[in-house]
């Protein structure tokens, strides 16, 4: 499998997991604790700043996209191990991506 591929299928397998575990709303979107992952569900409804423009000179620097895709999933094991966003026209962005073992661990659960 592609890390596209891999990415969608724990971004599908964690947003299942968060609907099925309390968590709880904030401003940011529905977090829920889960082991040692605290995995963070954002969507629309949910206001993110934008960018200012040296946030997006930066990322026109680093040739990255500046502006958030209207979705988005963090996971953190210690520290950020995953940032996914999307939209509902299918277009994908992975923000961040460290492969380890906490990806069986969340597959398994």
């Amino acid at each position: 499998m592609s890390k596209l591929d891999d990415a969608i299928r724990i971004r599908n397998h964690a947003i299942g997991l968060i609907r099925s575990h309390r968590g709880q709303w904030d401003k940011f979107g529905y977090v829920a604790k889960i082991g040692d992952m605290i995995i963070s569900y954002r969507t629309p409804f949910q206001k993110i700043h934008a960018p200012d423009d040296a946030s997006k000179y930066q990322c026109a620097v680093l040739g990255i996209r500046a502006e958030n895709l209207p979705y988005g999933l963090d996971i953190h094991v210690k520290k950020k191990v995953m940032n996914i966003e999307w939209d509902d026209q299918g277009e994908i962005d992975i923000r961040s991506f460290r492969r380890g073992a906490w990806e069986e661990e969340l597959l398994s659960k």
